[in-house]
């Protein structure tokens, strides 16, 4: 295993050295300097090579490793032995008389308890500007108004187009209608406005409406599924914990949680709570619940179909509110399948129950959803998009919408694209997308567009950087397995493992739609929440994986932890940080008291 990871890491080491030598040679870079995206690439061909190196002599150098982790392992067990350590000990031991303390279970739910808390009130914080007792108006209503013409019967807006908009021989070219007064980025059809977002967001607030007789602003969806996404990252933190060795340090439920629900990525929304933030917000909250009940359904004793029936429930509201997220819903589908079907090897029909159980009620929202873009727009698979009265920049080919000439920019954009550290409050700030600021080593395609402020998930939210080694020790693992058992009683293994299993699931649906944007021509920070938040509880199992791995070398695992806590302190600092210029910079706008307090007090302190 050592020798094909070694080669791996060796060829791709290789490659990419050779790319940043020969970029310019190859037509790859225009300048024929050295720029930060060469320098990179160097740099990073060198570490694959260094690593690749080490695991192809690893026989070789394993008696040394062994003497060193022997040493090391020795050092650690005198320091556990300490004084200091032994205070530490007595005043754990004082701490557990307490009878809310008294089991680790106990402590993990005040734990939890406690980051939820903090998440929920640090969201509210973000989304009042600080004052927490009142919001601020912002001009998006659109889910009202769609709700409004549910609430008249129809599917259409109860906007009436300009009638210059109707002479208009067409209607979607931006340049013969600018100026005149119609809805921004709407769909435009046989005379009509509609909405190309999912209806969940608006039948939800018709049922609000039907009591509350007021026009009620997106916003008001956007900081309910913020709030809603935050409690549900916290608390399936701590189920996916619970699924875990029991060994795991507790350490890690009082940082990763809050970091995953504070992220910058919920965050940015505090600023730009507009309609497309609640649609995409809507769509990960009733995903995240899905998955929820998922787990619940895998942890349990005796399976049961009740946590199905309700993920296939959140997984078609999810789909009502965010199409995109038919990825995500095919995935858990045939998630479900795999595991049913290892529950029950050789008994034919048994598989079928829980499967219908999650299906039925996924599948009947897909049909009715489809159901309601034919009755709009006359065919099933359009939401409107073809007809939308956006921006003025969007491809001329629909063919151009998606393609792979847009990985490259995207993965700089969503991976490595670095914030802005300034030298003032709020000190971090992530700007708008401009074409000089991608390396000259990546070739923009035309069409690609550069609208909106965006920053590298990898950079910002660092905790990700352990799912590309926790896929290398995956495959390994599931292959060391295969050559022992078989790859089908491998698989049958896997799929009845709930850790193992809800792994493979957050990890497809993550890839899958972090894919689906990484070929759009469009990139923006907003769309990496179809993403992130899937692949951050993927990476949250795989720490609490490697934590119990690493349970019989004691100090690898305190390394480990340190390091892990360290990631999460130092993301969480920066999405904290960066809240403050979220969106449109909203807070300083509606609390500038508190902004120039804040300002003030941040430059007395660095320049004591």
């Amino acid at each position: 295993m050592s020798k094909a990871l070694g080669w791996t890491a060796i060829l791709i080491g290789l490659g990419t050295v050779g790319i940043a030598l020969m970029a310019y040679q190859l037509g790859l870079d225009n300048d024929p300097g050295w720029g930060r995206g060469r320098v990179m690439l160097l740099v990073f061909g060198l570490v694959c090579l260094s690593g690749g190196g080490l695991l192809w002599h690893w026989r070789r150098l394993a008696p040394l490793a062994a003497r060193i982790d022997q040493s090391l392992s020795g050092g650690y067990q005198r320091l556990a032995r300490s004084q200091p350590a032994g205070w530490i000990a007595a005043i754990g031991r004082q701490i557990t008389r307490f009878p809310l303390l008294a089991t680790r279970e106990r402590r993990a739910r005040l734990v939890t308890l406690l980051m939820g808390d903090f998440v929920l009130l640090g969201l509210v914080w973000y989304f009042s500007a600080g004052w927490m007792t009142r919001f601020f108006p912002y001009p998006h209503t659109y889910y009202d108004r769609q709700a409004q013409a549910f609430l008249h019967g129809q599917l259409h807006l109860l906007d009436v187009p300009d009638a210059r908009l109707l002479q208009l021989d067409n209607p979607y070219d931006f340049a013969s209608r600018e100026g005149m007064p119609v809805l921004w980025d709407v769909s435009f059809y046989q005379s009509r406005f509609y909405l190309y977002w999912g209806p969940t967001p608006a039948l939800l607030l018709a049922l609000v409406k039907l009591a509350v007789r007021r026009v009620i602003e997106d916003q008001a969806l956007v900081i309910a599924f913020s709030l809603g996404i935050g409690w549900l990252l916290v608390w399936i933190a701590y189920r996916l914990w619970r699924q875990a060795n029991r060994r795991v340090s507790l350490v890690y439920l009082l940082v990763i949680p809050a970091a995953m629900g504070l992220n910058i990525y919920l965050l940015w929304s505090s600023g730009r709570p507009g309609v497309y933030e609640a649609a995409l917000l809507g769509g990960q909250f009733f995903l995240l619940l899905g998955l929820l009940a998922l787990i619940r359904w895998g942890a349990a004793r005796s399976p049961e179909t009740g946590w199905l029936g309700l993920a296939g429930a959140a997984c078609a509201l999810a789909l009502g509110s965010r199409p995109t997220l038919v990825l995500s819903a095919a995935w858990l589908l045939g998630m479900v399948a795999w595991r049913s079907a290892a529950l029950s090897p050789g008994k034919y029909g048994a598989p079928l129950r829980p499967l219908a159980a999650f299906a039925a009620p996924l599948l009947l929202g897909g049909m009715l959803l489809m159901i309601y873009n034919a009755a709009r727009f006359g065919s099933p698979f359009e939401s409107g998009i073809a007809y939308q009265l956006g921006i003025p920049a969007y491809p001329p080919d629909p063919a151009w919408t998606f393609s792979p000439a847009y990985l490259l920019p995207n993965l700089y954009n969503y991976l490595l694209r670095p914030p802005l550290f300034e030298p003032s409050f709020p000190f971090v700030s992530i700007a708008f997308i401009a074409e000089t600021n991608i390396p000259s080593i990546i070739r923009v395609p035309a069409h690609y567009l550069f609208h909106e402020s965006q920053v590298g998930s990898l950079v910002v939210f660092p905790l990700l950087g352990v799912i590309p080694l926790g896929c290398l020790v995956l495959g390994a693992a599931l292959r060391q397995d295969a050559r022992r058992a078989g790859l089908r009683e491998a698989l049958v293994d896997w799929a009845a493992s709930p850790q193992r299993w809800i792994l493979v699931s957050l990890l497809g649906c993550g890839l899958l739609q972090g894919l689906l944007i990484l070929l759009y021509f469009f990139s923006a920070l907003r769309f990496q929440l179809d993403s992130v938040l899937l692949l951050a509880l993927a990476g949250w199992v795989m720490i609490l994986w490697f934590d119990g791995a690493l349970a019989a070398r004691p100090w690898l695992a305190a390394l480990f932890r340190a390091i892990i806590v360290g990631a999460a302190l130092y993301g969480l600092l920066l999405a904290l940080l960066a809240g403050f210029g979220a969106g449109e910079q909203r807070f300083e706008h509606h609390n500038p008291q508190l902004f120039n307090w804040l300002a003030g007090w941040f430059e007395t302190w660095r320049t004591r």
